[in-house]
């Protein structure tokens, strides 16, 4: 696919927005391609930006995934993004379309009291909106594995700095078995007195 070739060879090391639309609004023009990389993310495709973002060192505070098609099921997707994820430590805004997430990224996006240093802090602590939306239900519930109590926790680490957040996903949890999962606020940030 043509996104996963440039995003093999670029190197951008000022870029401040990534968006990437794959969705099949924008991509009707290769209705007779059968590339998977059209309208789906694939293990490919998230090695391809782990790589580029590597490479480029960009200083990105905005990250838009927007796929339309199910994902394509591999072990290690969830391993991918938080990889991806990790370096970017002044992300303000994360949208993510039918991109695999697992209960590991929430766990890691959630503050901890105890944690002082740097290290020690969340996947993308500067983030101000997040957005993870999947509405693709007949994906495998292994690909799933987020626990709506740790979803819970990550924004109540975040609820004073994560406006807003929107969360539609499979719920493939113990908490909802073969239904969806859906978390929106809309709030706006509390003003400083």
């Amino acid at each position: 696919a043509v996104t996963l070739q440039v995003v093999k060879w670029v190197t951008c090391p000022s870029l401040r927005e990534l968006r990437v639309d794959a969705s099949e609004n924008v991509t009707q023009v290769l209705l007779d391609n059968d590339d998977p990389d059209v309208h789906c993310m694939t293990r490919e495709l998230l090695l391809a930006y782990k790589s580029f973002l590597h490479r480029s060192q960009p200083p990105l505070t905005h990250l838009e995934l927007n796929y339309s098609s199910r994902s394509v099921i591999a072990d290690g997707h969830g391993l991918l993004l938080r990889e991806i994820l990790r370096p970017l430590r002044a992300l303000k805004t994360l949208r993510l379309t039918e991109i695999v997430v697992d209960t590991e990224l929430s766990e890691e996006m959630t503050f901890h009291e105890e944690e002082g240093n740097e290290s020690s802090a969340p996947i993308c602590p500067s983030l101000s909106e997040l957005r993870i939306m999947h509405y693709k239900s007949d994906c495998f519930a292994t690909s799933f594995g987020v626990s709506l109590r740790l979803v819970k926790a990550m924004h109540k680490s975040r609820e004073s700095q994560l406006f807003p957040l929107s969360l539609l996903l499979p719920s493939f949890l113990e908490e909802y078995p073969d239904k969806f999962l859906m978390v929106s606020t809309t709030a706006t940030k509390p003003s400083s007195p």
